[in-house]
């Protein structure tokens, strides 16, 4: 579904696919704090830019679950939550148009997952074209990545990584 305009009782009103969710997966390589990011591919907007897997909200489904869903079709990556909780923790809201690129209310998540390094990483269930690839960085390497959104997308993520960054302080380190 595509942005567009539309008219309804004289009024021009805008309609667009504007709720999204993203995952900050983090986990610790020999202490060293890393996270995966995937690249935009043809098809999507900022093509050849790095993000954090996330995407847009389906008809009836929750939040968290868009994050998990995403998180599984961009890298293969599945979050399976225990009984007693759901691995994500939303950490922030991005949701101002003048301190981001995006015009789109975006509820990130964060997992702290010790053992996602070791996890196959797929493409498989991406729609054709809108993810490259898909890597895990250093977080140490974050300002040398040319990343997709700007403004409010990169203070947020790097408040994120900061309160991440220290393995003893997260539950699923």
């Amino acid at each position: 579904m595509k942005n567009f305009e539309f008219e309804y009782e004289g009024k021009k009103l805008w309609y667009s696919r504007s709720v999204a969710a993203a995952v900050a997966l983090i986990a610790f390589r020999d202490n060293i704090p890393h996270m995966l990011i995937v690249q935009r591919g043809p098809n999507a907007t900022h093509p050849g830019k790095w993000c954090i897997p996330g995407g847009f909200l389906e008809h009836d489904e929750l939040i968290s679950d868009c994050a998990k869903r995403e998180l599984f079709e961009e890298t293969g990556i599945s979050l399976q939550p225990s009984k007693e909780e759901d691995p994500l923790t939303r950490v922030c809201i991005i949701d101002d148009p003048k301190t981001s690129s995006m015009q789109n209310v975006v509820f990130v998540y964060k997992v702290i997952r010790g053992n996602a390094m070791d996890e196959e990483l797929s493409l498989a269930n991406a729609e054709p074209g809108e993810i490259s690839a898909v890597k895990w960085i250093p977080v140490s390497d974050f300002d040398n990545i040319d990343w997709a959104f700007n403004g409010a997308y990169q203070s947020e993520m790097r408040i994120l990584l900061k309160h991440s960054s220290d393995k003893n302080n997260n539950q699923y380190g």
